[in-house]
């Protein structure tokens, strides 16, 4: 058994090299990447999605995840290996259902819709980005009819497994009860609530002096993070150590 385990886990970090790479990739794009490459990159990021997907979908990691399955058993439920092969069985299931060639061009839209998304953001002009929102939308859906149920749920299983859209309009439901009240207050007495914090000029390089102070506090390490002007935030992990 330990010769399928590592044998499993080995295929798993060349799958998660692969992810990696396409996250380098998008995180160049929204931070150093010159604008005119968005054409290339999105064609590389559909490469990298077509290649770790072929691999995470092999006959051969479903062979080694049945060959484990008595392993598994043996195991506590919240180990470190049980996790391991539990969480992989439900990617790769759920993996093998997609097409390939679905998953390169889901890779492909997104990278060429940032790019749209930026045209348009810089002219203020939506119509540039709805072709590109479009297209993401019908793929999205494409997706979802790769499984059973509601089409949100299978999209909320890729963030927050097992997770449904009946239990998110619940944990809504209750945020309402007291946000909502709330809201009627400050709208009602507009004057009583001082926002000038929230207007003004913020120069980029004090805005990124006040970041690092706050993330220094979270082990900020110049040898292993950056930190770089984007259109959009977002945080980007490629490695763990």
């Amino acid at each position: 058994m330990e010769e399928s385990y590592n044998q499993l886990k080995q295929r798993l970090a060349e799958v998660e090299d692969l992810g990696a790479i396409g996250g380098l990739l998008g995180w160049d794009q929204q931070t150093m990447m010159p604008r005119g490459g968005a054409e290339v990159r999105a064609h590389q990021m559909a490469t990298i999605a077509r290649l770790a997907h072929e691999r995470f979908t092999s006959d051969e990691i479903g062979r080694l995840l049945d060959d484990l399955s008595p392993y598994e058993n043996s195991l506590p439920a919240e180990s470190d290996e049980a996790c391991l092969l539990r969480v992989a069985r439900h990617d790769w299931t759920k993996a093998r259902r997609v097409p390939t060639d679905l998953a390169a061009e889901l890779a492909h839209a997104a990278a060429a819709g940032y790019d749209a998304w930026i045209n348009a953001r810089a002219a203020s002009d939506f119509a540039r980005f709805l072709p590109a929102l479009e297209r993401n939308i019908d793929l999205k859906h494409q997706y979802a009819a790769c499984f059973d149920g509601a089409p949100y749920d299978v999209l909320l299983d890729d963030f927050e497994q097992d997770l449904t859209t009946a239990d998110v309009s619940a944990v809504f439901d209750r945020l309402k009860s007291g946000l909502l009240p709330l809201v009627k207050q400050v709208t009602a007495r507009p004057n009583v609530v001082d926002d000038a914090c929230l207007h003004g000029e913020f120069p980029a390089d004090q805005q990124r002096l006040v970041v690092l102070q706050i993330i220094e506090r979270f082990g900020y390490n110049a040898d292993a993070w950056r930190l770089d002007p984007t259109a959009h935030p977002f945080a980007q992990s490629l490695a763990s150590t």
